[in-house]
Formats: structure tokens, sequence, C-alpha cells
């Protein structure tokens, strides 16, 4: 009875090896058990021992099939402490197939440096919060300093530098990048988000409009490259342009805007073009109507937020956690081998050819 009552704790444990043990130690000790028991006719005693035999055998084949199944990286041992003879449908893991690759992902940029410019808010500061979370250094670019500020402070101190820095200003963008190479020895993201939008047709569009548009919308992505790459070619780096569906394809009185973020994309293509040879990847995402500061305006316009759900398959306004995560991809080693993309993050806008629903 102490053999079996000591396999049966075996049985239950959560490591492999003491289970898997403890499990053919019991099916040992019934088999001396029903040896024993049929003789002397002691029947209820064989069933007992025959039902809790097949229940811990069937706990080990499902077990091992949710092994199987979830495939969990080295070092992660989320399937097998939720599967057990005790959990055996291991439902814990099953239900949410996503945590073991989340948990996994997020080491991704342990000891690696990232500059998010324009992350005092919005995307930027998604950006920087998801990044800090997977490991990162990083670097916090604004020219809103209160705000910026208030970024850091929830970010660890020794893995966070915030500066204050106006994109439009190639010198100060320039001193961005050295200051981060200094605090943390090298650069290996550089995420160019820093923007303003603007309205109006092309003569409506006051000159002075224009120009702020288009130097920090573009030339600040310009100055970002231009500045890091002599860092990202000695790490084999990456950059991650933030562009819009307003660069892929135009809006009604927008023009702006529009011209600045079509530049940000086939900017982003060029740099793909000189630099993917020599180990730097350029990519971009293109998100649609967002939620954040500069979009606030329009969101709080019933009118035009149902509009933009007629355009909107997935039928609700992106966070900007939506974006982070594409950006964490598109600069993982995950994406090693996307270069030239400018990957539309619009909840399916950009499927449609631009002819109203039917029916």
């Amino acid at each position: 009875m102490a053999v079996t009552v000591l396999a049966s704790w075996m049985v239950a444990s959560k490591a492999r090896l003491r289970r898997e043990v403890g499990f053919w130690i019991f099916l040992l000790s019934n088999a001396l058990w029903v040896a024993w028991a049929i003789p002397e006719r002691a029947y209820a005693l064989v069933a007992l021992q025959l039902f809790l035999a097949i229940t811990n055998l069937r706990g080990i084949a499902k077990c091992r099939k949710e092994r199987l199944r979830s495939r969990p990286r080295r070092g992660d041992d989320s399937s097998e402490a939720n599967c057990s003879p005790m959990n055996p449908s291991g439902m814990a893991v099953a239900a949410l197939p996503h945590l073991n690759t989340m948990e996994a992902s997020m080491e991704r940029f342990t000891g690696k440096t990232v500059i998010v410019t324009g992350s005092a808010s919005g995307m930027g500061r998604g950006m920087a919060q998801r990044f800090s979370r997977e490991g990162a250094n990083v670097v916090l670019c604004d020219v809103h300093e209160d705000k910026l500020r208030e970024v850091a402070s929830t970010l660890p101190s020794d893995r966070t530098l915030a500066q204050v820095c106006d994109v439009s200003d190639f010198e100060a963008v320039a001193g961005l990048v050295a200051a981060a190479v200094k605090r943390f020895g090298a650069l290996d993201v550089m995420c160019n988000n820093a923007g303003i939008a603007s309205e109006g047709s092309v003569v409506e569009v006051p000159l002075d409009e224009w120009k702020k548009t288009i130097d920090t919308d573009l030339s600040g992505v310009f100055h970002g490259c231009r500045a890091a790459l002599p860092e990202l070619l000695k790490t084999q780096g990456c950059i991650v342009n933030t562009a819009s569906v307003s660069g892929l394809a135009a809006d009604w009185s927008m023009s702006a805007y529009n011209a600045a973020k079509g530049g940000v994309v086939n900017l982003t293509r060029a740099i793909a073009l000189d630099f993917g040879a020599r180990g730097v990847r350029a990519n971009a995402v293109c998100p649609s109507l967002t939620r954040t500061g500069m979009t606030q305006d329009m969101l709080d316009d019933p009118s035009l937020v149902a509009k933009f759900m007629e355009r909107m398959p997935l039928k609700r306004v992106a966070e900007p956690e939506d974006i982070a995560g594409v950006v964490a991809f598109l600069a993982s080693d995950d994406a090693r081998f996307v270069n030239g993309v400018n990957l539309p993050v619009d909840g399916g806008v950009m499927a449609s050819n631009g002819q109203p629903a039917q029916g």
C-alpha cells in the first residue's frame, strides 16, 4: 500500500521524469495487487486499482499529446506544469496557446538599444513601452519635455534615456544618436515615428504649415535614418519608420500629410535597396485611424468615426499597442528576411478597392 501511495504522489508531480517513473511503479504495484487480490476474491480492490491505473494512463497520454501540440521553446515548461494526471487536459495552456509564444518573445531585445522618436505619447509611447518590456535599452525623444519625462518615469531607469529633440533639426538628431551610443554602447534599432498632421488641399494649406509638415514627417525620418545608419551598419541593425495608409493612397484635403507619408514609403524602399546587402534592413508600418492625441478630435466626432467604420472591416479603431506589436516584430530577428516592406496595420482598410458595400 505504501508503494502505491508513493507512486501516486510521483504521478501527480509536475516534473516529467518523476511523473513517468511514478507511473511505471504504479503499474507494477497494481499488477502485484491484482495478482494477490484475485485469488483472495477481493474484486472491489481489483476494480479500484484498475480504475486508478486507467486514469493515470489517460493523464500521461494527454500530457504527451499537449506537449507535442504546443512545442514549447527550450526552458519554457509551462505546458508540462499545467499538464499532469491531476489536470490531464492541460486546459490553461490549451485555452491560451499564445502565452508560450508571448513569454518566449519577451526577451527578443535584451541587450539591444532602440531609439523611438515622438515617444512622449500615442504610438511612440506604445513602441517605447513594448521595446522596454522585451528587454531593450530605450532612448526616448520628443519636443514635449514634460510628457517625455512622464513616459521615462514608467520605464526602468537603468535602461532608459530621455532627450528632448526636434527631428526637423539634423544636428539635434545626430546628437541624439551620439547620446544613445555613449550611454549604451551601440545602436540596434531606429524607429522614426515622430510626426504631425495638417489639413488642406494644395491651394488651401498655408505655406508655413506645408513646410513644417514636410520638415517633421519626411525630413525628420530622413534625418533619423541618416544619423543612425553609421551605427546600424556596425551592429547589423534595422530601421522601422512610421508611414501611414495615407502614404499608400491619398486622402481628401490632406495634401501635405499625403506628400510627406508618401515620401516616407519610398524613402524606406530606397534605404532597403541601398543598405540591405550591408546588413541593415528598413521597413515601415502604415497605420490607419489610431487612438492618439493627434486623432482625438476625429474620434470625438461620431459621424466621422461612423464613416471610418464603413471602411474598417475589423470595425474598431487601432490602439497604440496594435501598432507597437508590429513594429517590434519588424525590428526583431523574427523579421530577419523582411526588407523594404511598407506594412499596412489598418484593420483591413487597404483590402478594399474603394467601392461601397453592397447589400
